[in-house]
């Protein structure tokens, strides 16, 4: 072996090969990664040491930002890491995008599940306390309930990619392909199973659905606000606690379904494609 040759071998760092594994595919590599970590969390938590419900499930949705993290580190450094987290400071986009997140998303979902037959309304005994529980809904979703932990690997550093890979139409599909799937295995957990349906095959369907939906929603709004991750976080947290505090209370006989979310949500995400011809708000370059 000649001098220079090595000197070159000395020169390569021992992990050049999984880094350039994860330089070559990082897409591919953070959902490998976001899945495993969820998985083995819910397992380890859930199956082995059984532990509750809420505990395991908060874990398992910080999965993808841990794994966004994981391939900007080995691909770009600590300035990628920084800029991933960087568009959780874009919060000017405008009062008419709160109203929209805030109030026209659980009114888009009130109006769906109430025009289901069968699903008469049950009006709350105080419309403050329904207002206040909704809030206080809001808080520990936003926090605990998913949104917080997996919108910065989802929305923050997958979408954007998809998009300049497949466009925005397709780029929302195919991680809401990707992003329902992932949580198969929360079915797994008592609570959080009968609040999405049961495990049955025909609510699942309808489960992932409805994700694929609203993946192209976030999607989206992710667009029309420059990608502000304070936008998509509070959107999904509107969807999740609106589901808990209002669409499940107001209409019990439709609680722990998702045919509701999928006609709102449905209609939304089919409008959105309509009015923006399949663009989701991405400016033309």
């Amino acid at each position: 072996m000649s001098q220079q040759a090595s000197e070159d071998l000395k020169a390569k760092p021992a992990g050049m090969p999984i880094a350039a594994l994860v330089r070559a595919h990082p897409l591919a590599v953070f959902i490998g990664l976001t899945y495993g970590y969820s998985w083995a969390e819910l397992a380890l938590l859930g199956g082995i040491l059984h532990a509750p419900a809420a505990l395991t499930i908060g874990l398992t949705t910080f999965a993808s930002t841990v794994a966004a993290i994981t391939v900007a580190a080995v691909t770009e450094g600590r300035g990628a890491v920084i800029e991933l987290f960087r568009p959780l400071m874009r919060w000017g986009f405008g009062w008419r995008w709160y109203a929209f997140v805030l109030a026209l998303l659980p009114a888009a979902y009130l109006a769906a599940t109430g025009a289901i037959a069968g699903a008469p309304a049950s009006p709350p005994h105080s419309i403050s306390a329904a207002l206040v529980t909704y809030l206080v809904v809001f808080a520990i979703t936003c926090l605990i309930g998913g949104p917080l932990g997996e919108e910065p690997g989802w929305r923050g550093f997958a979408l954007p990619r998809l998009q300049a890979r497949f466009g925005p139409l397709t780029g929302a599909i195919i991680l809401g392909a990707l992003w329902g799937p992932w949580h198969l295995p929360q079915y797994l957990v008592g609570d959080w199973a009968a609040q999405n349906g049961g495990v049955h095959p025909l609510s699942v369907g309808v489960f992932l659905a409805v994700v694929v939906a609203i993946s192209i929603v976030l999607a989206w709004i992710w667009n029309v606000t420059r990608g502000s991750l304070p936008a998509v976080i509070l959107a999904h947290t509107s969807i999740n606690a609106s589901q808990i505090a209002l669409v499940d209370p107001l209409f019990p006989n439709q609680a722990g379904g998702e045919l509701g979310a999928l006609i709102g949500f449905g209609a939304l995400a089919a409008l959105i494609v309509v009015v923006t011809r399949g663009r989701l708000g991405m400016p033309l370059t």
